[in-house]
């Protein structure tokens, strides 16, 4: 009976990284349900762009989570952190060149770390994982064809 420790498949950073990012997903969520919900004569698209921002973060992060616990595969990790990183920087350059809400402008530094900066330094950690569990899929696919 072997006793080697298992190996944790993501450093504890990378969950505590996922845990922020479910909050902050979380409490603009519950915003963005009342803005749905409550609207004022002069919004007329806003619950329509609101529901839409709502579900894509709730997609990517659903789709991280999915990659992390479920499939645990690195590969589909660093494409759903890829693309979530992808949407927030199309996120910030439209609130920054679109939106001049001050309390929007102000907040765009710290979620440009937690949302940006933070899951690439995930991706470089990752990456190692992701080529040698590429190469594998790529020999296993490859021996799949030899065989027909």
């Amino acid at each position: 009976m072997s006793t080697t420790p298992k190996k944790r498949f993501l450093p504890i950073w990378v969950y505590i990284l996922m845990a922020i990012e479910l909050v902050m997903i979380t409490g603009v969520t519950i915003v963005g349900m009342q803005d749905i919900t409550v609207m004022h004569p002069d919004q007329t698209g806003s619950s329509y762009l609101a529901s839409l921002y709502i579900t894509r973060n709730l997609v990517a992060l659903g789709g991280l989570v999915l990659a992390t616990y479920v499939f645990r595969s690195y590969v589909a990790f660093f494409l759903m952190l890829l693309q979530r990183i992808a949407t927030e920087v199309s996120d910030f350059s439209n609130s920054y060149w679109f939106g001049r809400d001050p309390e929007v402008l102000a907040s765009i530094p710290y979620l440009i770390v937690l949302l940006v900066v933070l899951p690439t330094i995930a991706m470089v950690v990752v990456w190692p994982d992701v080529k040698q569990e590429a190469a594998a899929l790529r020999a296993k696919t490859n021996f799949l064809r030899k065989e027909s």
